[in-house]
């Protein structure tokens, strides 16, 4: 079993941003694991850096913590993201985009065998060095986030990194954050 850090490869597919620059702090501190579903107003974002020779990807980086997709990507993983985010509409030139909003947050963590960054003022946990989980928590977790982390990005499961790659979707990148070794 391996735990991969969900990324989009922003080097060869394009990017978003938000069309409205004053929504960026709004838009920034929203997702940390709580439900947005009820209050969630649709931001409208633009694809930037078109004249690089980009391309289009099925993911799109918008914010390192905030997985975007297309449907094509969504009906792909759709019953191994099902019930641990919020899909969420976010409206382009290029027809609905659907941010990810993990809300899957799960105390899963080996201390003993972690590596964090604290925070000097609180103790609390900045970011992982080195993951280590225990292994039965993670047992049906395709994405989620820590308790420790749910600012951080999406965590996933070999079996949704594996369903990415046989449908060839194209701009996912998946960083290996830990192997239970077997």
């Amino acid at each position: 079993m391996k735990i991969w850090e969900l990324r989009v490869d922003a080097d060869k597919f394009y990017c978003l941003t938000l069309v409205n620059d004053q929504e960026w702090n709004k838009f920034a501190n929203m997702f940390d694991g709580r439900k947005l579903e009820a209050s969630w107003e649709p931001f409208d974002v633009r694809i930037i850096d078109e004249k690089k020779r980009k391309k289009m990807g099925d993911a799109l980086y918008l914010s390192p913590n905030v997985p975007v997709l297309n449907l094509k990507a969504l009906d792909a993983i759709n019953d191994l993201i099902q019930p641990y985010v919020e899909i969420l509409p976010l409206y382009s030139e290029n027809g609905v985009l659907y941010a990810l909003n993990v809300i899957n947050i799960i105390d899963c963590i080996d201390y003993e065998n972690a590596e964090f960054e604290r925070y000097p003022d609180t103790g609390k946990i900045m970011w992982c060095k080195k993951y280590a989980f225990n292994k039965e928590a993670l047992e049906g977790q395709h994405i989620f986030k820590t308790i420790d982390t749910p600012r951080s990005r999406a965590l996933v499961s070999d079996e949704f990194r594996d369903r990415v790659q046989n449908k060839k979707l194209k701009g996912f990148e998946f960083v290996e954050v830990w192997s239970s070794g077997e």
